[in-house]
């Protein structure tokens, strides 16, 4: 072979050679950067423990909210219109029911003791 025919045959293995040269840097950038950094982004337990902290975090916001907005004492109940707020516990409605107007509770107390299931078709 001439030196022609081989610097010609360098030079088109030195044009092939870098693509190839591109696509293995590639992928190395490929494996070594992006796959750990995807695999941490969407690894199964940090997605649920973000969301189960999310969870937690809009529900302190939302009882915090809850307590700026209703304190115990500036919850004014109207007996005649049953707005009691749903966030008392029943004793707790019974209590501030009682307070509030006596003569209804004892009424609603006699309805309830005489109240008789098989009746309910009848009221």
């Amino acid at each position: 072979m001439s030196d022609a025919t081989i610097n010609q045959i360098i030079k088109v293995i030195e044009w092939l050679a870098m693509p190839l040269v591109y696509f293995i840097l590639l992928l190395l950038f490929l494996f070594v950067f992006v796959k750990p950094f995807f695999a941490y982004l969407f690894d199964p337990k940090r997605v649920h423990l973000s969301n189960a902290l999310d969870k937690q975090q809009k529900s302190t916001f939302s009882q915090q909210r809850l307590n700026e907005l209703v304190e115990g004492d500036d919850l004014i109940i109207d007996p005649e219109h049953d707005d009691i707020p749903d966030i008392l516990t029943d004793e707790e409605k019974i209590a501030r029911l009682s307070q509030a107007d006596p003569e209804r509770a004892g009424q609603l107390i006699k309805q309830w003791l005489n109240h008789d299931p098989d009746q309910k078709g009848q009221q």
